[in-house]
């Protein structure tokens, strides 16, 4: 006899089951069932822990992607800021701000220049040190005497330099006309700085004449083999110019090709936007945009008018006052 606890519901090996069923009619259990008295989580469970789970990553993510941004947006920032700084040391080198007084260069060859004013050599000399120190009427004052002399110089070097510097004071002091003559007697140097100076000068010299395509094949003639930091220099001298002419746009899409090839051109050009709006800083003698013909004859007009209404109102007055007194005016 086998105890009960003990005893098995199972026949024996190779036997077959003889008695009534133990579990009539079955016994099924599903496998929530089975989880559930195993302790583990059931299917519905699962999901919303899948869910919930997705939903955190989600939210990382998004948290990253914000944090990414912001890192960028402060990068972009900073780098605007970089650009910004460094283009406005290269104008500002370009453009060096006016001496207080003259330096003891400039008077060291001025005071020689005294002693032998035909000598030509001390002439250049001294220009070249007014538009040093910025004064760049004296510049243009003092050179002036050795331009129909230039063809004394022997050396290229000599003449450009003369010629150059006078055009630049030229059109500093808005002698733009003078400036345009000078230009047509400068060769072009076959140094390839002197050569994109010379087109750059010359872009803002047609521009400020109104010579739209001239001005515009000068910027483009200035920007082969020069760098993108260098182009942008030039692109900061002649975009007023340009913009005065109606060439702005124009000179822009070429500034956007060249940027393309610049991991940081399309920011570099926003900055120089912004540079666009405090370069008088840097350039006080900038030529100011004179008021259009239109408004000048609109003045003269208006001036006339005035002029005539008061003399009207002179002869109302007096023909009045002789009326008063019983005269025939």
């Amino acid at each position: 006899c086998v105890p009960l606890g003990r005893r098995s519901l199972l026949p024996p090996p190779g036997a077959s089951w003889k008695g009534p069923d133990p579990f009539p009619g079955g016994i099924v259990f599903s496998m929530a069932d089975i989880r559930h008295r195993r302790g583990e989580p059931t299917e519905d469970e699962l999901l919303r822990k899948d869910q919930e789970i997705e939903r955190l990553k989600a939210e990382l993510q998004a948290v990253r992607r914000s944090q990414q941004e912001g890192a960028r947006e402060a990068n972009k920032e900073e780098s605007k800021e970089a650009i910004l700084r460094k283009i406005l040391s290269a104008v500002e080198a370009a453009h060096p701000s006016k001496v207080k007084g003259m330096s003891d260069e400039t008077w060291e060859v001025k005071n020689e220049l005294d002693k032998d004013p035909f000598n030509l050599r001390l002439i250049l000399r001294l220009g070249l040190a007014y538009a040093k120190d910025g004064h760049w009427e004296k510049c243009c004052n003092v050179l002036l005497r050795g331009y129909k002399r230039v063809g004394e110089f022997t050396c290229p070097e000599d003449r450009f330099s003369l010629l150059y510097a006078l055009a630049e004071a030229s059109h500093r002091t808005r002698k733009f006309k003078q400036a345009l003559a000078v230009l047509s007697d400068i060769e072009i140097p076959e140094d390839d700085e002197q050569a994109s100076a010379l087109q750059t000068l010359k872009c803002m010299v047609y521009c400020e004449n109104g010579d739209l395509e001239r001005g515009l094949k000068s910027f483009y003639d200035a920007l082969p083999g020069q760098n993108f930091e260098r182009a942008q220099v030039i692109w900061s001298m002649c975009m007023g110019p340009l913009k005065r002419v109606g060439a702005y746009e124009m000179a822009k899409s070429k500034m956007l090709s060249l940027a393309a090839a610049d991991d940081e051109g399309q920011a570099k050009l926003e900055a120089l936007e912004q540079l666009a709006l405090i370069r008088d800083l840097y350039d006080p003698m900038r030529p100011k945009p004179q008021a259009s013909n239109v408004m000048q004859m609109a003045l003269g007009v208006f001036i006339a008018i005035a002029v005539a209404f008061v003399l009207y109102i002179l002869y109302l007055l007096e023909r009045e006052n002789l009326a008063r007194l019983r005269i025939k005016p």
